[in-house]
C-alpha cells in the first residue's frame, strides 16, 4: 500500500469485519481523532425497514439489504454514500460496513481503502452482549447462525459475502486486546497514509 496525501476529493475508508469485531470503535476513533465523517449502510437499511413497518433486527436487515442490492446493483449503498460525501464536500469519510466485494471495489474506485477488523468469536459475542443494541439481543447460537449467514454469499454478487471482503481488504486489524492497542494500529496506518490528526 502506498502513502497517500489528501487532496480535494473525499478520502474514503471502508470498514468491514464480523459482528462485534470493533468496526464501530474503529469508525469512532477515526472520526474523533482524524475528522472522518461516518456514513452507515445500516442506517439506510434501517430507515427502509421502518418505512415498510418491518422488524429492525439483523435477519431482516440482511434480507432487505440483499434485496436492494439485487434490485439496484451490488454496490448501490456505497455509491449513494460516496455521492452524498461528494455533494456535501466532506474531505474524509468512513463507510461502515462493507459487506459485498462490489462495495469494496466501489470504495477503491473512489481512491479509498478497505480496513478489515476481526477478533475471536467468543470475544466478539461478549462485546455484542455488553452493548445490547436493538439488533444484538441474541443467544450465542443465533449469533453464530447470523454470522455464518453473512460470511459467504449464497445468492450471487448482491448477497453478503464478508469472507471475501475481509480476505481482500487492504489493511487487517486484529482486535482481541485493549482499545489502546487498536488505536495504536489506526494511528500507525494514518501516519503511513499521511493523514494528520484532526487537531493539526
Amino acid at each position: 500500500m502506498t502513502s497517500r496525501a489528501l487532496h480535494d476529493s473525499p478520502f474514503v475508508v471502508g470498514i468491514t469485519g464480523m459482528i462485534g469485531a470493533g468496526k464501530g470503535e474503529t469508525s469512532r476513533y477515526l472520526a474523533e481523532r482524524y475528522g472522518f465523517v461516518p456514513l452507515f449502510v445500516r442506517s439506510v437499511v434501517r430507515e427502509e425497514l421502518e418505512r415498510r413497518g418491518l422488524p429492525v433486527d439483523r435477519d431482516h436487515m440482511r434480507e432487505l439489504a440483499n434485496q436492494i442490492r439485487s434490485e439496484r446493483g451490488a454496490d448501490w449503498f456505497v455509491r449513494e454514500l460516496i455521492r452524498k460525501a461528494q455533494n456535501e464536500r466532506l474531505p474524509r469519510v468512513i463507510i461502515d460496513s462493507i459487506r459485498v466485494p462490489a462495495e469494496a471495489e466501489a470504495v477503491r474506485d473512489a481512491g479509498g481503502i478497505i480496513i478489515a477488523v476481526d477478533a475471536d468469536r467468543k470475544i466478539r459475542y461478549k462485546r455484542v452482549v455488553e452493548r445490547a443494541s436493538e439488533t444484538d439481543r441474541v443467544s450465542y447460537e443465533d449469533f453464530v447462525r447470523q454470522e455464518e449467514a453473512e460470511m459467504t454469499g449464497g445468492g450471487g454478487a448482491a448477497s453478503q459475502n464478508l469472507s471475501a471482503v475481509v480476505e481482500g481488504a487492504d489493511v487487517f486489524f486484529e482486535n482481541n486486546g485493549a482499545l489502546e492497542e487498536l488505536h495504536q494500529k489506526i494511528d500507525a496506518l494514518m501516519a503511513q497514509l499521511r493523514v494528520p490528526p484532526h487537531e493539526a
